[in-house]
C-alpha cells in the first residue's frame, strides 16, 4: 500500500533497468501517474511509434553511467516542465492499463 501511495504522490519515479530489455517498474510509474525517469540505456519502450505515443513528452531517459547527484539537480530544474509532462502522461496512461474498463 505504501509503495503505491509514494509513487502516486511523486512527480518523478526512477525506473531502473530490469532483467531484460524492459522493466515492470515502467508500468507501475505510468499507472501511478508518475513521470518515469528511465535509467537504462537499452530499454525497449512499449508502444513506441503506436497510438501516437511519444515517450519524450511524458518520460525522461537518463544515461546509466551518469546516475548520481547530477540527476537530482537536473530533475529539480526539469520540474518546471513537469506539469506539461504530467498532462501528456495522463493522456497516454490508458494504453498501459489492461485491467481498465474501457
Amino acid at each position: 500500500d505504501d509503495y503505491e501511495q509514494i509513487l502516486g504522490s511523486a512527480r518523478f519515479c526512477l525506473v531502473p533497468k530490469g532483467v531484460g530489455y524492459w522493466t515492470h517498474r515502467l508500468y507501475e510509474a505510468v499507472l501511478a501517474g508518475c513521470i518515469p525517469v528511465i535509467l537504462s540505456d537499452h530499454v525497449a519502450l512499449p508502444f513506441e511509434g503506436l497510438f501516437n505515443i511519444k515517450w519524450e513528452k511524458f518520460s525522461v531517459k537518463w544515461p546509466e553511467d551518469r546516475i548520481g547527484p547530477e540527476l537530482y539537480w537536473w530533475l529539480r530544474r526539469l520540474d518546471q516542465r513537469g506539469a506539461a509532462m504530467k498532462r501528456h502522461l495522463d493522456d497516454t496512461a490508458c494504453w498501459f492499463d489492461y485491467h481498465g474498463e474501457n
